[in-house]
């Protein structure tokens, strides 16, 4: 079973620009690892600018000397529906914060903010604002805040 999640990057102009992600979209998977390993703007541009994934991971890139592919995917490293499925039309696109709250598809959504954080919100709980992730919100992430 699958936990999806949209992976956003807050625009100047107010929109969100974003890529869906199939499995593990978990605080303590997907919110881990961007917490952890997407920091920085560029590192979020380069995520979102592989589009779609199927599973998200510390790298973006697989080391070249193992093979890598939607089916053989390096443990380590992202599975994306292009690049490694062939698959078209997943590029990142334009949503808006409400359209996601109201689909039942999309459990967590993560947004990295103007601000340079990460926060998210679970299904139909936007009403609720936008919540960081951190130690103190999800105590779960402790153990992984030092690597």
């Amino acid at each position: 079973m699958s936990t999806r999640s949209m992976i956003l990057e807050e625009q100047k102009d107010g929109r969100y620009f974003g890529i869906y992600c199939h499995y593990d979209g978990y605080l303590e998977y997907n919110g881990r690892i961007l917490t952890t390993h997407y920091k920085s703007r560029k590192k979020v541009r380069e995520l979102l600018e592989l589009g779609d994934l199927s599973r998200l991971a510390p790298r973006l890139k697989p080391r070249s000397d193992r093979p890598h592919n939607f089916y053989s995917a390096q443990s380590d490293v992202c599975v994306f529906f292009g690049r490694d499925k062939g698959e078209i039309a997943t590029n990142a696109e334009y949503v808006t914060l409400e359209e996601l709250n109201r689909d039942v598809n999309i459990e967590f959504t993560y947004v990295y903010g103007l601000d340079n954080k990460w926060r998210y919100f679970e299904y139909k709980q936007l009403d609720n604002g936008l919540k960081e992730i951190c130690v103190e919100v999800y105590p779960k992430i402790r153990k992984y805040a030092n690597k």
